[in-house]
């Protein structure tokens, strides 16, 4: 048993330069109460995030307002690219209207958003599997949110590139990642973003990864041209053996970090 506590502020080596995140022209759906989105378009408030990721288009946003909310079923990112954004009062109009607490870290809101999984799901609550294709000059966030595993046994995000999608930008940026773990072979119980493929960008920022436990990596596991930096990662437990284990990080041969 591996178990790792450390901060990160790194970047996993790229040879593909950044590139300023620009968002599909997207839908906004809201989840959380009427009363809570007093104003909005009552069609587009749901109860809950799988439902109004089932309400969803390819390159909707959907804007969670603080709460804990039940997750039953995966949230299927694969053929459909949505972005998900936590931590509303309910009364904002931008994304930059989200209160931060004061002095707090990157992924503290004064309205948290808790995604709390209430059943088994497979392989991860977020979860792609090689998106075949992606819009010119597309964003998907998932961003301001807790990810609470609850024990069961899967991955917090599950992310497989699978093709390159060199018009696409990836954002994992102010999230809590806790209580997931993974037994597969290739697993990471917070994080598994597994694929050597390039993508304009691929970033995990800001984000708080802890008390998670898988074979390869207990709280992220990583291939390819990624970058992680401002990040807790801390508390995580490795069960792998021999080339297998890392309890905080586990970094893909050929996959070269730098910080």
């Amino acid at each position: 048993m591996k178990t790792t506590n450390f901060l990160l502020t790194c970047a996993l080596f790229t040879a593909t330069a950044f590139v300023g995140l620009q968002p599909i022209s997207a839908k906004v759906l809201y989840v959380g109460t009427g009363a809570q989105w007093s104003g909005k378009p009552t069609s587009d408030v749901h109860a809950t995030p799988n439902a109004a990721f089932t309400a969803a288009a390819e390159g909707d946003e959907i804007w969670i307002a603080g709460g804990v909310y039940g997750i039953g079923a995966r949230l299927e990112l694969t053929s459909k690219l949505v972005s998900f954004y936590g931590g509303f009062a309910g009364t904002e109009n931008a994304i930059g209207e989200r209160a931060k607490t004061p002095n707090g870290k990157g992924w503290e809101f004064a309205n948290p958003t808790i995604l709390k999984q209430a059943a088994t799901i497979s392989n991860a609550m977020f979860y792609a599997y090689s998106p075949a294709s992606a819009p010119a000059n597309a964003t998907i966030s998932i961003n301001g949110l807790t990810l609470d595993g609850s024990g069961y046994e899967n991955s917090g995000i599950s992310w497989r590139t699978g093709t390159t999608l060199p018009t696409l930008d990836v954002s994992i940026k102010n999230c809590i990642i806790q209580d997931f773990g993974t037994t597969g072979a290739v697993s990471g119980g917070g994080i598994s973003i597994v694929g050597a493929e390039a993508y304009a960008s691929f970033v995990v920022d800001s984000c708080l990864i802890e008390n998670n436990t898988g074979s390869n990596g207990g709280g992220v596991n990583v291939e390819g041209e990624k970058t992680i930096r401002n990040s807790a990662i801390r508390n995580n437990t490795a069960t792998g053996t021999g080339a297998a284990g890392g309890g905080g990080i586990y970094i893909y041969a050929g996959t070269a970090a730098t910080g």
